[in-house]
């Protein structure tokens, strides 16, 4: 980490481009301390691995090939996961500015959820790519969807009905004056 600060590796995050993803991703933590944390956590696999193929029995041979064959997805798993908190990250703050421009009331809420139903979706997805749960990805987007669905049938069914009503009768309306304009020019 002290190597790449002295390196002038955090000015990558003040570049035009850079700066734009990492605000909007939310990152808080200078680029070399997200790097020297991944290196960290590299080495330390990496001594794991050695002590255990130092040990040369057959399980553990059985156990570092399995490691090795898991490692892809466990990486991708993890990519994804980061993935998911970017593209949560600016959904939320995308919808958070469109509510607030659109003066609805409980924007904060409403950018809340949003985030949260990404990461799940996210979350899933990595869960999946991992190994764990081969159908959930899909069972939870089916029930986010649905969800989506019934709740806001429901806010228009039972909040909007006066608005609903308005809105059936000012198109009734429109559609007899237009069927009269028509009936008269005959």
């Amino acid at each position: 980490r002290l190597l790449l600060r002295s390196v002038g590796f955090d000015r990558i995050r003040d570049r035009a481009p850079v700066a734009e993803a990492v605000r909007r991703a939310g990152l808080r933590q200078t680029p070399s301390v997200l790097a020297g944390q991944a290196v960290r956590w590299i080495v330390i696999v990496l001594t794991l691995v050695c002590a255990l193929s130092i040990l040369s029995a057959e399980a553990t041979d059985a156990v570092l090939a399995g490691l090795v064959h898991y490692l892809p997805r466990l990486a991708a798993g993890l990519i994804l996961i980061v993935l998911g908190l970017a593209i949560s990250a600016f959904a939320a703050r995308s919808v958070l500015i469109w509510a607030v421009n659109s003066e609805l009331a409980g924007s904060t809420w409403l950018a809340l959820g949003v985030r949260v139903v990404t990461l799940v979706f996210f979350l899933a997805l990595a869960l999946e790519t991992v190994g764990f749960g081969r159908d959930i990805a899909l069972v939870v987007l089916a029930i986010l969807l649905g969800g989506a669905v019934l709740a806001a049938a429901l806010a228009f069914g039972l909040a909007g009905k006066d608005l609903a009503r308005e809105t059936l009768e000012h198109m009734l309306r429109r559609a007899r004056d237009e069927d009269r304009d028509t009936l008269s020019h005959l």
